[in-house]
């Protein structure tokens, strides 16, 4: 099957439905209930032909080439979703995350993005600041700087087991001005390029902003999820950046 075929296929509502149903489980009775007659008909011939369903004295399955082309266009439809939910939020940034992490976007699950209002300005970086006071793992990348980070880690750092923060050359030299030997768990990675992204992810949330399309960080609005899938995401995300950048304490 090519995969213009497949898509075809994928395009259709019910095809989906048919073959959510089963990769659930469920039997073709409970699947009538869901789908009139003559459309079930038509999808399930179409299913059929592509090889993505077989069916045995009207006991119906879905084969483990079906199984497996779902569960790609699964992650690819909930990863599209989310990307769709972050766009709406972020509608004039740039979105740069590492290729490979586009596919797995459906990780970040039913995440919220916490916002400026005019009488609380900064409630953004004062909720990424809650959350952080309250995790014993850190781990973040930052091509940006509020003048209040160096305290904000001093006393993350008298409770946390690690702090891994990479940064950009432009970050190590303000940070320079101050006298980090004095913290205990931090470890200081800088990396040659821009992310374009500022994210943190600890033991018990991810947070991420993004820059404008014009070139500005976003100071107005911070992406956070605190679930267990999201986490795992931002971990492997703060380790894609780690690989690439060299330690400096």
């Amino acid at each position: 099957m090519e995969i213009h075929e497949f898509m075809k296929i994928v395009s259709g509502e019910n095809r989906i439905k048919v073959l959510e149903a089963l990769a659930r489980g469920e039997t073709k009775e409970q699947i009538r209930q869901q789908i009139p007659k003559s459309t079930l008909f038509h999808a399930l011939k179409s299913l059929r032909g592509a090889e993505l369903i077989e069916e045995d004295r009207d006991k119906l399955r879905i084969t483990s080439k079906g199984y497996a082309c779902f569960k790609l266009f699964e992650k690819f439809r909930d990863s599209y979703l989310t990307l769709k939910r972050i766009l709406e939020h972020f509608s004039g940034h740039v979105i740069p995350f590492p290729e490979e992490f586009f596919i797995r976007l459906h990780e970040l699950g039913d995440f919220r993005v916490v916002i400026s209002e005019s009488w609380d300005l900064l409630k953004p970086h004062r909720t990424y600041v809650e959350y952080l006071m309250k995790s014993r793992e850190v781990h973040g990348v930052s091509p940006i700087f509020f003048p209040d980070y160096p305290g904000v880690f001093k006393e993350v750092d008298k409770k946390a087991d690690i702090i891994e923060l990479v940064v950009t050359k432009d970050i190590l030299e303000v940070l320079s001005g101050h006298t980090l030997e004095n913290y205990q768990n931090l470890e200081l990675y800088v990396t040659d390029g821009n992310p374009q992204m500022a994210f943190a992810v600890t033991d018990i949330f991810f947070s991420i902003g993004f820059f404008y399309k014009s070139g500005g960080y976003d100071f107005t609005r911070d992406l956070i999820s605190t679930t267990p899938s999201a986490i795992k995401f931002g971990v492997d995300l703060f380790n894609y950046y780690k690989s690439r950048a060299r330690r400096v304490l």
